[in-house]
Formats: structure tokens, sequence, C-alpha cells
């Protein structure tokens, strides 16, 4: 059965450097044959021409698996109003973390990015958690008023407010990046089942595990799969390729795959 993980890192993020080739070794070593990366070198540089570097060599190391994730920063909306120095044809959608940085749920600056990726025709991940800025649910109202924007409530938390934007917004997925496996449970029951993505959040489980990373993703996608059932390859395949945009041209290799 393919395997989409929506929801990977590389890049620096705080005293480590996750490299093109380190990523792409994980991922072949736990069967993920596409995979969505986000790079973390963002938080600490709005260098143009770093980034684009960095994205070529995910693409190459990871023989087009691959698939790059801009990480937006207010810094960079600064630099280039339009994205037009850090968009090329590279990236396959935008990431807004609320958390990182004071984005309003409904500010000019989000919405702005939100222009863009309408645009552009380019999905959005939105980072949600705890936190006041990015509770799901405040993602409402911005969700409502792009509804030709895909976008991905990254880790869907708090579950219940997620789960009131996907009643709300057919334009809204959520992705399982440490989502509690209950919360998946309680997306299914609730059949939700053609907008959740299967995610991981690699390799940032590497600050707190004790086992190694191969060995704990294998068991997060077995335990994901079982609890998915009859909707695994939805979750962990076609969802994924939809919101990407990766539907059209993939027959051929989806076939080679299932």
């Amino acid at each position: 059965m393919p395997l989409f993980d929506a929801h990977v890192h590389f890049g620096q993020y705080k005293e480590r450097y996750w490299t093109p080739p380190q990523l792409a070794r994980w991922a072949r070593a736990v069967g993920m044959d596409r995979f969505a990366a986000v790079s973390t070198s963002a938080i600490v540089t709005d260098d143009p021409g770093l980034m684009a570097e960095e994205r070529q060599a995910l693409v190459d190391w990871s023989d087009c698996r691959g698939i790059p994730v801009l990480w937006i920063t207010q810094s960079m909306l600064r630099k280039s109003p339009d994205l037009s120095m850090y968009i090329d044809e590279n990236v396959a959608a935008l990431k807004v973390h609320g958390a990182s940085e004071p984005w309003a749920p409904m500010g000019k600056r989000l919405q702005r990015v939100f222009g863009i990726a309408r645009e552009r025709n380019l999905p959005i991940q939105l980072h949600t958690g705890e936190y006041e800025n990015c509770m799901a649910a405040a993602y409402l109202p911005i969700c409502r008023l792009f509804p030709e924007v895909k976008v991905d409530l990254v880790h869907g938390r708090p579950v219940s407010g997620a789960m009131e934007v996907l009643r709300e917004c057919p334009n809204v997925f959520v992705d399982t990046a440490f989502m509690p496996h209950d919360d998946l449970r309680l997306l299914l029951s609730n059949g939700f089942a053609d907008r959740v993505m299967f995610g991981t959040d690699l390799p940032v489980q590497q600050f707190h595990l004790k086992s190694s990373l191969p060995a704990y993703l294998r068991r997060r996608i077995e335990t994901s799969r079982r609890i998915a059932g009859q909707h695994w390859r939805t979750i962990a395949w076609d969802n994924a390729n939809r919101f990407f945009g990766k539907e059209q041209g993939t027959r051929e290799r989806d076939a080679k795959i299932a």
C-alpha cells in the first residue's frame, strides 16, 4: 500500500540541521513513497537563494518524492510582498506557523498569504495547537473567506475545533502529525476520512525519543493503519495527492506502487 506523509521537515531547527539526504534516507527506511517537506531554516533566515538551494537538494536527493512546502515568515513578506522572490517551480504549498510568529487568524498579513495562494493555486498548511492565535477553530473565518484555497489544519488541534471547521469548509483538511490516536478515531467516526492526511512531523521526534527514529515511525504507521482500517489508502495516499495537486499524471506510478 503506498504511503504519502503530508508533514515532514528538514533544515535548521534549534541546534540541529537536518539535511535533505538524511530526510530522504529516513523516508525510504519506513516506506514513504511521497512526502511533503517544510524547511525549518525559515525560522533563522529569509535568504531566498539558500531556500531555493535547499528545495532543489530535497527534490534531487529524494528522486522527486519529496514535495517542498515553503514556510512563510513576516520578514519574507516585507522583503517580497507578493512572495515572488521565494516561490519557484519547486514550491508545492505554503506554510504559516501561528505559534512561531504573531499571525492573527484573520489579520491582513495572513489574508495576503491566502490571496497569493489563491492566485498561484497553492494549498496552505496552518499550524494548529493550544495557543490563542492558532487554535483550529480560529481559522474558520479565513477558510470561509477563501473557499478556493485548500487548507491543512496541521495537527488538527484541538480536534473539536478542527471538526467544526471541517463541517463548515469543504476546502479544509487535517493531518495526523503528533495527533493522538483517539483524535484520529474521532475524525473517522464523524465521517471525515476523505479529509484526513497521514503525517508524522519527521524528524522532530529526535528531541525526545529513546528508541530509533525509524522504529518509532514504523509503529506510528502500523497503529494508524489499524485504526484507519478500510480508509487507510484514502488517508495514507489519496487525500494528500488530492491536497497537493498530485493526482494528474500519477496513475501509472500509483499502479506500480499499489
